[in-house]
């Protein structure tokens, strides 16, 4: 943890003021602080946790084969289904968790910029209305805490009745083994005794393993944060933000100093990972108070994912104050909406999917991955689903600001440079 803060650190110091400026204090705030508490709590040691319960279970279930081994299968078989069962809660925790980060950042930003701008809160008299903002982002905070406690609570009542259950089945069967002489007293006890050890991890492991993903997801967040790939700032400049760049930007024949910005803005559509809602209706948001065909409205709605959601709240639906009656997957999917319904030729996409459940990402982006059109999609991503990868005519690796591999997805597993170590390491 030490080599690990401190790298992070001096990465942090190494960006230029610009990058600081333009980054999002609170995110780094967050991430050094309660990212790297759960990095090592739960990813760390979480290793060696893991290890140790799979090294008894292991060794347990070897001691039953030399005792019984048909007895031993049953056993095995028992307990891979009440570690299913475990499993499939388990994952829910991992979801929760990653939600607690989210929420924890928001927050940390909220009461950053209440106390960055105290003179002016004071000045216009707005101490109720900031009062009632901090409120929600705190509400917010506690109430994902709180899904979070209940999930693991879930997880822990589901694992040990599922272990219970599993221990006395093998214990009614050990007796009825013995009176059927397949085994004597002493092989019963000892796999009673044997199954504490096998139950044991089975009961612990799923949570484990799910606080270990969603840890493991915290180290791609705080790296994405701090490494300084420049995929970002590779975006920023494709809109046009900095003229002070090196070397050439072409579009087409012309360079992107000679393109004004309203040319430019006319062509091009961004979907990022902060998503600006008005307090409006659901369609406004997604028009941006613009007519649209019908038939083109409902386009944009469908390959967005904002169906189900639609059809449930209506199109009239108030989105609150900053969105604060929507989750942040589906503000991520409004931006979505938005940027299909501009008609771009090039879409940019910094991470767009990144508040949305795998399969709702991978139904995104395979969609608009298929689309039979003209649009040049350019799309930062951490999400190395291999069919997904395959759809990419190009894949670019940045690393450190630099771009260190480019082609296909076949080409750079074949190459076997850092894109396929890190493909390999991640999947």
């Amino acid at each position: 943890m030490l080599q690990y803060k401190k790298t992070a650190m001096e990465t942090l110091l190494g960006h230029t003021l610009n990058d600081y400026k333009v980054a999002d204090n609170s995110t780094f705030l967050s991430a050094m602080s309660n990212g790297l508490a759960t990095i090592e709590n739960n990813y760390l040691l979480g290793i060696f946790t893991i290890t140790i319960r799979m090294i008894q279970l292991v060794v347990a279930f070897g001691m039953m084969l030399w005792y019984h081994w048909p007895l031993t299968l049953i056993s095995i078989a028992a307990s891979a289904l009440a570690f299913a069962v475990s499993m499939l809660f388990g994952n829910k925790a991992s979801t929760a968790e990653k939600l607690v980060s989210e929420k924890n950042a928001i927050s940390l930003s909220t009461i950053k910029e209440i106390i960055e701008g105290f003179p002016v809160i004071k000045a216009f008299k707005t101490e109720k209305p900031v009062t009632k903002l901090y409120d929600k982002s705190n509400q917010n905070l506690e109430n994902a805490k709180y899904s979070r406690r209940m999930i693991l609570t879930l997880v822990n009542i589901v694992s040990q009745y599922t272990g219970a259950l599993v221990h006395v089945g093998i214990f009614f069967l050990g007796i009825y083994f013995v009176h059927c002489g397949y085994i004597t007293i002493g092989v019963a006890v000892a796999f009673v005794q044997l199954m504490n050890f096998v139950l044991g991890p089975i009961q612990t492991l799923p949570e484990l393993l799910s606080a270990w993903k969603a840890a493991k997801q915290l180290i791609y967040k705080l790296e994405n944060l701090l490494s300084g790939f420049g995929k970002s700032t590779l975006l920023n400049l494709l809109l046009h933000s900095n003229d002070g760049y090196q070397g050439n930007i072409f579009i087409g024949e012309k360079e992107l100093r000679d393109i004004s910005l309203e040319s430019l803005y006319d062509n091009i559509a961004v979907v990022q990972q902060n998503v600006f809602i008005f307090d409006a209706s659901m369609k406004d948001n997604i028009t941006l108070f613009r007519d649209f065909p019908d038939a083109e409205l409902s386009r944009a709605i469908a390959l967005s994912g904002l169906k189900a959601l639609i059809e449930e709240k209506g199109l009239d639906y108030d989105c609150g104050e900053y969105g604060s009656n929507l989750s942040g997957g589906e503000k991520q999917r409004i931006s979505i909406a938005r940027s299909l319904l501009h008609k771009s030729s090039v879409l940019l996409m910094d991470e767009a999917t990144a508040a949305l459940d795998a399969e709702n990402t991978w139904s995104i982006l395979s969609t608009l991955l298929s689309e039979d059109d003209k649009t040049t999609r350019i799309i930062v991503t951490h999400n190395l689903d291999e069919a997904l990868l395959r759809k990419y005519d190009q894949v670019i690796v940045m690393k450190n600001g630099n771009v260190i591999e480019q082609g296909s997805f076949e080409e750079l597993l074949a190459a076997d440079g850092y894109f396929r170590s890190f493909y390999r390491i991640t999947v």
